[in-house]
């Protein structure tokens, strides 16, 4: 008995996790947010048709983890679901990560705990948990793996898990690279890191940059320049959740800005220098920070899952190479907060139907009822989207159409692109080296038959066909109409 006991203990951790995890997504499915749905429209349509596009027959390069839309499209294949293929990703992701969790646990002498403990404060996080079907899991998995070759000194290993990273989300590289070189190596190895890391992430870029006309996918082009909301960037953009979602924003902070203290508490506690793994993974999350706030992008709340998460990996091996007495106090704190998010995520999703933050027009089952019903009055004409295409296009699987969908509605942002001075303009117009745009000039936008306007309680209707009240904790109760294209009114 106790030599089965044996064999069946290292099972134990990922087996509760994936149950728990898959209990997770089934409660939190009916409340993704809009842009997990365009995810799952690239990932279905590739699935179905072979086709990089979110709406049938219009090419299109936005989606922006190519990863995720792979995994996405390899478990649509098989189930025939996206959604259900989105929860098996998620819970793959959380074992791989519980796993690499405990890998480092063991390699810093921590106990196993570690594991999931760190994990389920990451879900549980609000900025997290209101991103579920994103990358941001799927990201944290491959690096914490990152994190386990370079710990264990695998370059072959650890240049694989870098090129993941990459191809999962472009940015990720900055995590990945302090991990990479806090975790230092000799030279040669580290060459065949980068030579492992090449040979996994440039295929991926050779076919995007030949047959999608980008390297990097069309949402850097839409992202920069759509700037701040007016005041709010992503440097100052949690101080704009405060005001709207306060305790929300508490939770999603606390327990990272306590991991950013340990890491500036490193040089004056010696177990804690010796965890450079813990801190390269905070030190990656602060410049990640850093590199956000000077892009001046806007203040997506799953932007901020990466340093959250570094911020929580730190705290959490901190506490656990700390003193008994410190440890307690800590862990205590962090699994209080922990508790706070998954009852502050119970209730939004029981009372208002959403996720703690979030910033939609209305809630995932009103763009479910209003795709399903779109096709009854659009048939196979042109819609516009009234500012959010992931849900109603999903949901409609018609011709629902703006810059996320349409390549020819953002030819001139990506000419644009391609002439600024210097470097920058040269870097872009390598970049689109490959893209067509005098096809893209000819054909032109996708002409409109329709589109969907959103107005607000305040506002007066507009002539319309049919309208849908729609409401959100982010801009209140309102109506999307089905109207005629008109050039006059504003999205």
């Amino acid at each position: 008995m106790n030599a089965l006991s044996e064999r069946v203990r290292p099972y134990l951790l990922p087996a509760t996790t994936a149950v728990v995890a898959a209990v997770v997504f089934a409660v939190a499915s009916r409340f993704l947010i809009d842009d997990t749905f365009i995810t799952l429209s690239y990932a279905r349509n590739l699935a179905f048709h072979g086709e990089w596009a979110l709406v049938g027959g219009h090419p299109s390069n936005t989606a922006t983890s190519p990863l995720n839309v792979l995994a996405l499209a390899a478990g649509t294949f098989v189930v025939r679901d996206a959604v259900l293929a989105c929860g098996i990703v998620f819970v793959l992701s959380c074992v791989a990560t519980v796993v690499a969790f405990r890998r480092i646990a063991l390699h810093q002498g921590f106990s196993t705990a570690f594991a999931p403990v760190t994990l389920a404060l990451i879900v549980v996080n609000p900025v997290v948990s209101s991103s579920l079907g994103l990358e941001v899991i799927l990201g944290t998995a491959i690096l914490a793996w990152v994190a386990v070759f370079a710990m264990e000194h695998s370059p072959i290993a650890l240049g694989v898990a870098s090129g993941l990273a990459v191809v999962a989300r472009v940015d990720l590289v900055v995590v990945a690279a302090a991990l990479v070189l806090i975790r230092s190596a000799p030279l040669h190895r580290l060459w065949l890191s980068a030579l492992a890391a090449a040979a996994t992430a440039l295929p991926w870029f050779f076919v995007s940059w030949v047959f999608l006309g980008s390297v990097v996918p069309d949402t850097v082009v839409i992202k920069t320049g759509q700037g701040a909301w007016g005041e709010w960037g992503f440097g100052n953009g949690l101080l704009m959740y405060l005001d709207i979602y306060p305790a929300a924003t508490v939770l999603t902070a606390v327990v990272p800005i306590l991991g950013a203290l340990c890491l500036l508490a490193v040089p004056a506690v010696r177990r804690w220098r010796r965890a450079t793994v813990l801190w390269a993974w905070a030190i990656g999350g602060v410049a990640y920070y850093a590199a956000y706030t000077l892009l001046e992008v806007p203040p997506y709340h799953w932007y901020y899952g990466v340093p959250a998460v570094a911020g929580t990996v730190m705290f959490v091996g901190a506490m656990f190479a700390a003193p008994t007495v410190v440890k307690s106090v800590g862990l205590a704190a962090a699994a209080a907060a922990g508790l706070a998010g998954a009852a502050l995520w119970s209730w939004t999703a029981a009372t208002d139907r959403v996720v703690p933050i979030t910033t939609n027009h209305a809630t995932a089952n009103q763009y479910e009822d209003i795709g399903a019903q779109l096709p009854a009055y659009a048939g196979d004409k042109a819609v516009r989207s009234g500012g959010e295409i992931g849900a109603l296009s999903y949901y409609c699987e018609c011709l629902v159409v703006d810059k996320f969908s349409d390549r020819g509605a953002l030819e001139a942002d990506l000419r644009k692109k391609t002439a600024e001075p210097g470097v920058a303009g040269w870097l872009w117009r390598k970049n689109f080296h490959f893209l067509d745009f005098d096809a893209l000039e000819q054909t032109g936008p996708i002409p409109l038959d329709y589109r969907l306007l959103r107005v607000n309680w305040m506002q007066e209707s507009p002539p319309s066909f049919v309208d849908w009240p729609i409401t959100s904790p982010w801009t209140g109760a309102g109506e999307l109409h089905l109207t005629k294209p008109d050039a006059s009114i504003p999205n």
